[in-house]
């Protein structure tokens, strides 16, 4: 089996595991000081920090690096949205592509530490599912504006492991499986798999769907409209506003699940309130994709932090569990998806795609 460093840059934090085969056998969180960070508001000036944090890590651990058959960093946003789910061979046109898409988002310099390191082991890098691989049937991107495409960014590496665990579960090939899968996070995608593909889903950063621990989600339009053009409103702003200071911060000032709940039982009826609306939103949204599959659903997943909430969970479940069974799979699994992408390729059981700017070209590995 091969030995294979996966590499997950985080907000405040970068994730380093090696696994042999499907077995992970060493794993760390390193965490970045809060105001190291903010030297580097630009995302793509941490590399040589966080590279260099990672090195250290790996010189006081027992990884021999000429052992490596492969690394893997976390894919971010790509330029073109045509892309199948799997691994993605790191060049310096994906390089040069990453910085190009890229909102300022961690998850875009994966493939960077991963070629660092890469070439210092004199190994391939990957990434594995970017953010914008498109599966989604044509009825499911209009938008309601000619010329305003629906956005399909979803947590694809969660979603994807969710349902290769469900199928497993449920007995039959995740191919064959139509599954709504909830990634419960600091952003929360939804979305429709049917039979191996994700053919509609939610976005996580665009103020569609339910809101979560910080993003305001499903505000109406033209409340929007009138907070661009307040006065003193910029740009940054707005976007802090939408994706940081939203959500259960903008009510409870937390998005704590573990102080929330603890609020709750000391009888706070507002914490009570907000986090129930959370899951009702949850709820309708996942309810929603029902109609996509014409009811045939075979289970509904939940998965991400906020999944670890039983509260949380046992609500959606009230409201959710008519159209299937519910599985939880509370916690992260991008690890361990970014592993498999890989193994899979080195086993020559998967394909590796090979980034182009205007085609893409598939090829054994």
């Amino acid at each position: 089996m091969a030995k294979v460093l996966a590499i997950n840059p985080g907000g405040t934090s970068t994730k380093i595991s090696i696994f042999d085969g499907m077995e992970e056998v060493l794993s760390t969180n390193i965490n970045h000081d809060w105001q190291q960070l903010k030297q580097f508001p630009i995302v793509f000036d941490q590399i040589d920090m966080r590279a260099d944090n990672i090195q250290c890590f790996l010189k006081n651990s027992s990884v021999d690096m000429r052992d490596l058959d492969a690394i893997v960093g976390r894919g971010g946003e790509l330029l073109r949205h045509d892309f199948p789910c799997g691994a993605i061979e790191v060049t310096d046109l994906l390089l040069e592509e990453f910085k190009i898409a890229s909102r300022n988002h961690e998850g875009s310099i994966g493939a960077f530490l991963a070629d660092i390191f890469a070439r210092q082991t004199g190994v391939k890098a990957y990434v594995a599912s970017p953010d914008t691989i498109l599966e989604e049937w044509p009825l499911a991107t209009i938008s309601g504006l000619k010329g305003s495409l629906k956005d399909n960014r979803f947590h694809v590496l969660s979603h994807k492991e969710i349902g290769r665990r469900a199928a497993i579960a449920l007995g039959k090939p995740y191919e064959e499986c139509n599954l709504i899968i909830a990634h419960l996070g600091g952003g929360i995608s939804i979305a429709a798999h049917h039979k191996g593909r994700v053919v509609d889903s939610t976005a996580a950063n665009k103020s569609t769907g339910p809101f979560s621990g910080r993003r305001a989600n499903g505000i109406r339009p033209f409340d929007l409209v009138n907070m661009c053009f307040s006065d003193g409103m910029t740009r940054e702003k707005m976007e802090i506003l939408l994706m940081k200071s939203g959500g259960l911060v903008s009510y409870l000032g937390t998005d704590d699940c573990i102080e929330i709940e603890d609020r709750i039982a000391r009888g706070d009826e507002q914490a009570a309130l907000v986090y129930e609306a959370m899951a009702y939103r949850i709820s309708k949204e996942i309810c929603s994709y029902t109609a996509v599959l014409k009811g045939k659903v075979d289970a509904v997943c939940l998965t991400g932090g906020m999944a670890h909430s039983e509260m949380l969970v046992d609500w959606i479940t009230d409201r959710c569990g008519w159209a299937a069974p519910v599985l939880n799979y509370p916690g992260t699994v991008e690890m361990e998806a970014m592993n498999a992408n890989i193994q899979a390729v080195l086993s020559g059981q998967a394909q590796v795609v090979e980034y182009f700017s205007n085609h893409y070209m598939c090829k054994l590995a």
